[in-house]
């Protein structure tokens, strides 16, 4: 198969499918859907689109490197934009990867960057008994594979979240805080997407898109209500998440403030000594008991007094 052609398959009017993978010239004309998946980043994809006969501002919209999830309707067909999660072994999750599919009459022409889980599943219900047999249901398959394998994730970093509330939020706190920004780094990633995709399927659901059938609407819809409940799931946690790290951030200032308080406790208790200590160890004239042999033995005494003195007077006033 050329590197440009990921997948090429035909659902024929018997609604059997079949792989043409690398024959792109032999499409049967008995079908009811030829779906095309290319690489999108491939200097070929761009002439395969071009020789096909695809708008310039589609094959632009197809091959972007960066955008974000949108739904688009031309005089020929639909431009859908999707984010999947990235189940790359090197890559973070949150950084979700686009899928963009040109919905036709009877054609899908899809691309990606990157391998995307839904691509293989879509590939296995192909090939199983269960394969989609309309535009509609194909399509719908898609959006449910995707927004199915991103529950896992959000359900991962919230019992992430779960872990550090039944823990002890004072012991290891460097580590934990350190997990707490990675999750929070992690939600911004997934939110980023899974809003504008929230978009994408309310409008995909507009009666005056008439891409999908009754039994496609109903579940097209349940994947928006979940992509909803994602987010509020998100948002919960996130919340969650700023709350464990005021709550480290307020066991770390009182023992900050603690620590100072007992700093400023041995100041005022050893201020007044080393002041008495440095004033009789001037070295000039006039010290009293400069040259008492007992003089050293007094003095520290006066000292040992004073400082009693002083706790006596702290702990009488409840500073400690």
């Amino acid at each position: 198969m050329d590197s440009h052609i990921l997948h090429n398959y035909v659902l024929k009017n018997d609604n059997s499918w079949t792989n043409l993978k690398d024959d792109i010239n032999n499409v049967p004309d008995n079908r009811k859907l030829h779906w095309i998946h290319l690489y999108r980043e491939s200097i070929d994809t761009q002439k395969f689109l071009y020789e096909s006969g695809v708008d310039e501002v589609i094959i632009d919209r197809l091959t972007d490197p960066e955008t974000r999830p949108r739904v688009t309707v031309f005089p020929d067909g639909i431009l859908i934009n999707i984010r999947a999660v990235n189940t790359c072994i090197d890559s973070e999750s949150h950084e979700m990867l686009s899928m963009r599919m040109f919905v036709q009459e009877n054609k899908i022409i899809s691309t990606s960057l990157k391998h995307l889980h839904v691509l293989d599943e879509i590939t296995e219900i192909i090939n199983s008994n269960y394969a989609p047999n309309s535009i509609s249901d194909f399509v719908s398959y898609i959006i449910e594979l995707i927004t199915d394998r991103i529950e896992a994730y959000i359900s991962e970093e919230r019992d992430k979240v779960y872990e550090l509330e039944a823990g002890d939020i004072k012991e290891d706190q460097p580590h934990k805080q350190a997990i707490i920004s990675d999750i929070r780094r992690s939600l911004i990633g997934f939110e980023r997407y899974l809003s504008p995709q929230n978009d994408v399927l309310a409008k995909l659901l507009n009666p005056k898109i008439s891409l999908f059938n009754n039994d496609d609407k109903i579940a097209v819809n349940e994947c928006l209500n979940n992509t909803r409940r994602y987010l509020e799931e998100i948002s919960s946690v996130n919340t969650r998440c700023h709350i464990l790290k005021d709550d480290m951030h307020s066991i770390s200032n009182d023992k900050i403030n603690r620590n100072m308080y007992m700093l400023s406790i041995v100041a005022a208790v050893f201020l007044p000594l080393s002041f008495l200590t440095g004033l009789f160890c001037s070295n000039v004239g006039g010290i009293p008991w400069a040259e008492h042999p007992k003089g050293f033995t007094y003095f520290s005494i006066i000292l040992g007094v004073f400082l009693i003195a002083q706790i006596f007077l702290l702990r009488l006033s409840k500073r400690f």
